[in-house]
Parts: C-alpha cells; structure tokens; sequence
C-alpha cells in the first residue's frame, strides 16, 4: 500500500457499527497473510534468570558507596590544609581528590582569593588557593607519587552542615 493511501487510512475515522463489507480495508503483514501467524515458528527464546547478578551488582555497589563515603570523610573536613600536608591517599581517596581537583582547576583562572567551585553534583565545594611560596607538594598514592605545586585546599561536604566554605584568613602553614 502506498504511503499516501495508509496516511489517508489513518486519518479516516469509521464508527466501530460499521460492517466490515463497507469499512475501509485494513493493511495486513505479508507474514500474517501467508502462514496466519504473526511471530516466527521455532523455539521460545529461553528466560534467563538475572537475579543473582543483580544481588552481586547491589553489593558491588554498596561497596563502592561505603568506599567512597569514607574517602569523602577523609576529605570533606571543612578544613583548609596544604596539599603538601594530606599524606598518603588510598586508592578510592586519590580518585575522589584527582575529581575534586580537575572539577576546581577547570572552574576557570584564579582569582586573588584562589578558585571556588562545587561539584556537578552539588554535594562538594572546593576552594583551591596558590601559596605562593613556591613550595613542592607530593601525595603518595599505592599507585604512584604525585607531585606538583603546593596549594591550599578546602573541601566542605555541602550536604552536611551549613553549605558554605569557610573563609581562608592566610591558610594553614
């Protein structure tokens, strides 16, 4: 049937009273017509049974939110520190910081007061302020040394409290 027939067929309202000898005719499927059956012949496609997948999935899951709420706890404080005095992080920790850190260095230049910012969640605020002393900061990592220009950070879980990052009067030393 032609596109213009079955659009016109679509438009055309019939009144369910009407005998099929004098209603519209009605498009069939090709297979529908030659065998009477709409679906294939063959096996039913057997059902897979994902519930213990999905019992390791959810703890999977649970994990990875245990794991990373205690690195948000290690981090979060609300305290401004030096880079240079954040010691060693573990795995689940240096992830969160390597996000905290590319969310605040993507904020933009910074300005005198250094780059505040938030997560794209909204549960997390940064602040990043140069010191300016030209000193080194190196954060070891089980992975790995990562080195690189010392700063003060603060990180506030928004979540939890009054929302708002904590003036810096000079930063820790």
């Amino acid at each position: 049937m032609r596109p213009p027939t079955l659009a016109a067929l679509e438009r055309q309202t019939v009144p369910p009273a009407t005998s099929w000898l004098a209603a519209p005719p009605v498009p069939i499927s090709a297979r529908l017509r030659a065998t009477g059956q709409y679906q294939r012949r063959g096996m039913v496609a057997r059902i897979v049974d994902r519930g213990d997948a999905k019992r390791l999935l959810a703890l999977r899951l649970d994990a990875e939110r245990r794991q990373t709420e205690e690195a948000r706890r290690r981090l979060a404080t609300g305290r401004a520190v030096r880079l240079s005095g954040l010691g060693a992080l573990d795995r689940d920790e240096f992830a969160l910081f390597l996000g905290l850190l590319g969310d605040a260095l993507s904020a933009g230049p910074p300005g005198i007061d250094g780059i505040h910012t938030t997560t794209s969640d909204g549960a997390l605020g940064i602040r990043l302020v140069p010191t300016g002393d030209g000193r080194l900061a190196e954060i070891v990592t089980p992975d790995g040394l990562l080195r690189g220009p010392d700063h003060v950070i603060t990180i506030v879980d928004l979540t939890a409290g009054d929302g708002d990052l904590p003036a810096v009067a000079g930063g820790p030393t």
